[in-house]
């Protein structure tokens, strides 16, 4: 699987950059799915990403928060601060993405 901080970075710098590139958001989406052991700060840098770049872009597939939101389900409690928290659940509403088990946990 892929280090979820290196996917993390990616994402968050090329979204911040403003690239519109499909092609790339694709396979970092891909990434996220392989991803083994993410924690709540990479989940949540990843999330933001990928909303900000789907302000620009609507082809990105929503099928990506479905896969952050299964993997915030694996991260344990003690781990999220209220910053992670309070990012990722941003991310989630930017994209209208209502995931009740994840938003709960």
């Amino acid at each position: 699987g892929f280090d979820p901080v290196a996917v993390s970075n990616v994402v968050n710098a090329f979204a911040r950059s403003g690239l519109k590139d499909p092609p790339l958001f694709a396979h970092m989406a891909e990434a996220v799915v392989e991803m083994r052991g993410p924690g709540a700060l990479s989940l949540s840098v990843i999330a933001n990403g990928f909303a900000r770049a789907s302000e620009r872009d609507k082809t990105l597939s929503a099928e990506v928060f479905d896969v952050i939101a299964d993997h915030v389900m694996g991260v344990p409690e003690r781990e999220w601060t209220p910053q992670t928290a309070a990012n990722l659940l941003n991310a989630f509403a930017r994209v209208e993405m209502r995931r009740e088990d994840a938003i709960r946990r």
